[in-house]
């Protein structure tokens, strides 16, 4: 029986966390998370003596601590499928959670298992392997459950997947576990996922452009149609909702995953991905002048840049981060003030697309060792976006960020700012004033350009000369 002592505050349970919509608070909220360790004894002493506090009925208590048991394990095997921690690593960190007393993700950051970055992309993973199982829809419980698969067979494919970062379904083809048939009538009765021969169609590369080479080479995916605001996409595993998300952020459309052969869509990559190497790595300049000269020009890079661009107009990103890592080039888009992980650029193509954005942007791409400001004009379609330009150098190469200035979302008078009667009066009153000055100011999407474009509307009559200082130009 429950006490009817005072209630202490319900805390949020982690499928709250991670069914709530993304923002900083969510970022948080999963950081700080208690997420118990499987067979950590002194874990679930903690989580039975937090139990007993709320004086719960032994039967209550059980099922409770079976359920605490049961997550636990979970979450472990999540984390070891996706490769994100090994067997060996869990004592490693149950030992830094004890002597620290951080949670469990912070253990993983402070430890390096995860970086900060990958919180987003390991809260999802979490999210759909919980509902997953919850729901009974994992695709090994389906060819369990089918006697398609024995559990010696499918402890070795997912050993093998681990092992070469691959997917499941490739894993299980790979290892002669299954066959491409079998597969692919599971995944239609059970997922809905239609199987298809991309040798059988006839692809147009103008729908291949529509999504980005790393993206279709890291996501084992190739386009091969598209139907109105829906976009076809042969899939080697199709099950990733993670790629789903990378292709809808980039192109604008709906994405309908079908089940390609693995080796039939990386024949497909062969015959429409154009590779470049530049012979250096990211923050190298193995490359010559001359050559980067050719190589911002070539199709794979102006795609690649192009693609990089409407996706993050498509996505209604404000911000496009470009940073060199050690072997890669990051490409980040900031939405809604967070920022979001797109693609990583392979380390031999990195300088070509710095380079590509630097001319676009008029900037000197000899000039690597001090900043620049730059400014791009792209046409999309019927719309024209300006891009603010500006480069950083850092030891490991170029660092570009580019502010996405959209002339559509720029309002053209106070009246659409949203202010009150009063306000808008006393702000007219202000500008329209021979002198003195008016401050504008706020956080980066606030709204000072839109508000500045606004007052200069209000004063931008035949009879005056307006001179606009501004650092850098908008």
């Amino acid at each position: 029986m429950v006490g009817t002592g005072k209630k202490r505050e319900k805390k949020k349970s982690l499928m709250e966390i991670l069914r709530s919509d993304v923002s900083l608070a969510t970022v948080k909220d999963l950081f700080t998370y208690e997420i118990p360790l499987p067979y950590s004894g002194a874990m679930v002493e903690k989580a039975r003596a937090a139990i007993q506090d709320e004086k719960l009925s032994e039967e209550e208590l059980h099922q409770l601590v079976a359920e605490f048991e049961r997550q636990s394990d979970l979450i472990s095997r999540v984390l070891t499928d996706r490769g994100v921690i090994k067997e060996e690593d869990l004592s490693r960190i149950a030992e830094e959670k004890e002597k620290s007393g951080l949670p469990f993700l912070q253990v993983l950051v402070s430890l390096k298992i995860v970086s900060p970055d990958q919180m987003s992309d390991l809260a999802q993973d979490l999210r759909r392997a919980i509902e997953a199982e919850e729901a009974g829809t994992r695709l090994e419980d389906c060819l369990i459950r089918k006697n398609l698969v024995k559990e010696e067979a499918l402890r070795k494919a997912k050993e093998l997947a681990r092992t070469e970062r691959i997917s499941l379904e490739q894993a299980l083809l790979r290892a002669d576990a299954v066959s491409f048939e079998q597969l692919g009538k599971v995944m239609a009765d059970e997922f809905g996922i239609k199987p298809i021969s991309v040798e059988k169609e006839k692809i147009d590369r103008s729908v291949v452009n529509l999504v980005p080479d790393n993206i279709m080479k890291d996501f084992q995916l190739v386009p091969v149609r598209r139907e109105g605001k829906k976009l076809v996409l042969a899939m080697a595993n199709p099950l990733d909702v993670k790629a789903l998300d990378k292709v809808r952020m980039v192109t604008g459309l709906d994405p309908i995953p079908r089940f390609a052969h693995p080796d039939a869509v990386e024949k497909a990559h062969k015959h429409f991905i154009l590779e470049i190497t530049t012979g250096g790595r990211t923050g190298s300049t193995g490359a010559s002048t001359k050559q980067l000269e050719e190589l911002v020009s070539s199709e794979s890079t102006v795609k690649l840049v192009n693609n990089i661009i409407e996706g993050a107009v498509n996505s209604r990103a404000t911000d496009i981060h470009l940073e060199p890592q050690e072997d890669n080039l990051r490409v980040r888009y900031r939405v809604d003030g967070m920022l979001y992980d797109l693609m990583r650029i392979p380390g031999d193509q990195a300088p070509a697309t710095v380079s590509r954005i630097k001319v676009l942007a008029h900037m000197d791409i000899t000039e690597r060792r001090r900043p620049q400001d730059g400014h791009v004009t792209v046409k999309t379609g019927r719309r024209e976006i300006n891009l603010r330009a500006s480069t950083l150098p850092t030891h490991l190469g170029e660092k570009i960020v580019l502010r996405v200035i959209q002339d559509s979302s720029i309002v053209r008078g106070l009246p659409q700012l949203g202010l009150s009667h009063d306000e808008i009066t006393l702000i007219k009153e202000m500008i329209a004033r021979p002198h003195g000055m008016f401050l504008v100011t706020g956080p980066m999407g606030s709204g000072k350009t839109t508000t500045l474009y606004a007052a200069l509307g209000e004063v931008n009559t035949p009879n005056r000369n307006i001179v606009t200082i501004e650092d850098p130009i908008e």
